[in-house]
C-alpha cells in the first residue's frame, strides 16, 4: 500500500485496488497484534485509512507531504549563510545559480563514471577479454555476457540443486512444442547458449516513460551470486527471481 501510495501517478484503479487491500490489511494487523502484542495505534498508521480519499482529493501525496521541502529549507539556510545577510535575496538566487551549474557538470561526470563502469562489468568474467557487443538483440531488449554454448543435459547437471532445472531437456522440448509452429520448430539435438545480462528497454507503467534496465542473472558477479528479481507483465502481474538466459538452436 505504502508502493501505490508512492507513485507520482496515481489510476482510480490502482486506489480501488488499494481499498480493496486496506480490509485484509487490517486482519493481519489484528492478528499480529495478539501474537506479537504489537501496537499499531499510531498516526502514521491510522492514515491509510483515509489515504484512498486523500489521493482523490489531493492527488499524489508529494501535493501535501512536507519530506520534497525539506531539503530544499537546508539548501536556502546553506545560501543564506553564505550573503552579508543585507539584501540578500540577489545573492542567494547568484549562489543557487552557481550551484545548478555545478550540479550539471556533476552530472554529466558522474554519468561519463557509470558508463565507464558499465563498460568495466561487461567483460567476461571467464578470460577477461575484451567487451562483446550483444549479439541478441531485438527492438526493445540485448543480451550481454554470453558463455560457450552447450547442451541442455549440461545444464542440468550444473544446477542439480535448483528444482526449476530439472528435467529442463524434457520441458524445454515440450514447450517449444507448444509455441511454436512445425515448420520452425527446431530439432534435436538443441544447442543452448547462456547469458547473464539481459538490457531491456520498457515503459513504465507509473508515468509511461521510456526507461532502461539491465538484469543479471550470475552466480559469481564480483565475487557475489547476483540473480535479479523480476516483474512480468502478466494478468494480473507475477513476481520472480532471473534464474538464467538462454538461446537454443537446433538443427
Amino acid at each position: 500500500m505504502h508502493a501505490i501510495a508512492g507513485l507520482r501517478v496515481i489510476r482510480e484503479d490502482q486506489i480501488k485496488y488499494l481499498e480493496d487491500c486496506l480490509p485484509k490489511y487490517e486482519k493481519y494487523c489484528i492478528t499480529i497484534s495478539r501474537k506479537h502484542n504489537k501496537n499499531f495505534n499510531y498516526p502514521r498508521h491510522h492514515n491509510l485509512i483515509h489515504l484512498p480519499g486523500d489521493l482523490r482529493a489531493k492527488g499524489m501525496t508529494d501535493n501535501y507531504s512536507t519530506r520534497p521541502g525539506e531539503g530544499f529549507q537546508q539548501e536556502v539556510q546553506q545560501a543564506y549563510d553564505q550573503t552579508n545577510f543585507r539584501n540578500a535575496e540577489p545573492q542567494m538566487l547568484k549562489i543557487d545559480e552557481n550551484q545548478e551549474v555545478i550540479a550539471r557538470i556533476r552530472m554529466s561526470v558522474d554519468r561519463l563514471d557509470a558508463q565507464s563502469s558499465l563498460e568495466r562489468e561487461e567483460l567476461d568474467s571467464t578470460d577477461d577479454g575484451p567487451l562483446a557487443s550483444p549479439s541478441e538483440t531485438e527492438a526493445h531488449w540485448a543480451l550481454g555476457s554470453p558463455l560457450s554454448k552447450c547442451d541442455p543435459d549440461r545444464v542440468e547437471e550444473a544446477n542439480s540443486q535448483h528444482p526449476g532445472f530439472r528435467r529442463v531437456t524434457t520441458r524445454l522440448t515440450e514447450f517449444l512444442s507448444e509455441v511454436t509452429d512445425p515448420e520452425h520448430r527446431p530439432t534435436s539435438p538443441l544447442r543452448l547458449t547462456p547469458y547473464q545480462c539481459l538490457y531491456l528497454n520498457y515503459r513504465s507503467l507509473e508515468d509511461w516513460r521510456e526507461k532502461r534496465d539491465i538484469l543479471r542473472c550470475n552466480p559469481n558477479f564480483y565475487g557475489e551470486p547476483r540473480f535479479d528479481c523480476v516483474v512480468i507483465n502478466t494478468a494480473p502481474i507475477s513476481f520472480g527471481r532471473l534464474q538464467a538466459i538462454f538461446v537454443f538452436r537446433g538443427k
